[in-house]
């Protein structure tokens, strides 16, 4: 298969368990022919079988729940599913994988067990294309960054590239409202994040590219 991949709301099978699910992308591997389906051998039938059922296992236990291999899938909490996902996307043998919002309601220990799994999977030699609002996971684990806004791409190249053109564009936007008459007597506070210069970010909102008050600060 050419591409794998994941989606930000896990789609699990609640009635299997979670072996089955990571199975259930291994069986666009499996081969028959003609004899074999009009006979029904048995043998061919188990041996593939038993090798998709190993094959499960040990994604599952590369991403770290092979104690989980015999549970059902209703059983798993949220990180568990992303987790069953990546590995069953994985069985497809992809050459690159979409993981969508891999870290979504995570906590930090969650998230640096993900970021550790998509190191590995970098370290086999797959791509991974990730969707992701965890600006640091972004710039963690990126070689190459785009970065989109409303549909529009407002930055692309390197994390120190997009991390600067970030900044900059900020600077202008801040600039631009320091010295708007609508905004005089407010003050101006900067969040920094990995280093990036953070627009104010409890002063304003942006919607529809258009700059709404949000908070007066005191």
């Amino acid at each position: 298969m050419g591409i794998g991949r994941t989606f930000q709301k896990a789609r699990v099978m609640d009635r299997m368990i979670c072996k089955e699910n990571v199975m259930a992308g291994l069986y666009c591997h499996t081969k028959t022919d003609i004899v074999g389906t009009y006979l029904r051998l048995p043998f061919l039938h188990s041996a593939q079988e038993d090798t998709i059922n190993e094959k499960a296992f040990e994604l599952l236990q590369f991403v770290g729940l092979q104690a989980s291999a015999e549970r059902s899938a209703s059983e798993l909490v949220w990180v568990e599913h992303q987790l069953v996902q990546i590995a069953r996307a994985l069985g497809t043998e992809p050459k690159l994988i979409l993981l969508d919002e891999p870290t979504a309601g995570m906590g930090v220990a969650e998230t640096e067990q993900v970021e550790k799994i998509i190191d590995q999977i970098r370290g086999k030699g797959i791509t991974v294309l990730i969707i992701s609002h965890d600006i640091n996971l972004v710039t963690r684990i990126s070689d190459f960054i785009t970065v989109i806004d409303f549909g529009k791409k407002i930055a692309e190249g390197t994390p120190a590239q997009v991390q600067n053109n970030l900044s900059s564009e900020r600077e202008k936007i801040a600039a631009f409202l320091y010295n708007s008459p609508e905004l005089q007597g407010f003050q101006f506070t900067y969040k920094y994040v990995n280093g990036m210069k953070m627009m104010p970010h409890f002063l304003l909102q942006i919607k529809n590219n258009a700059f709404q008050l949000a908070t007066k600060v005191q």
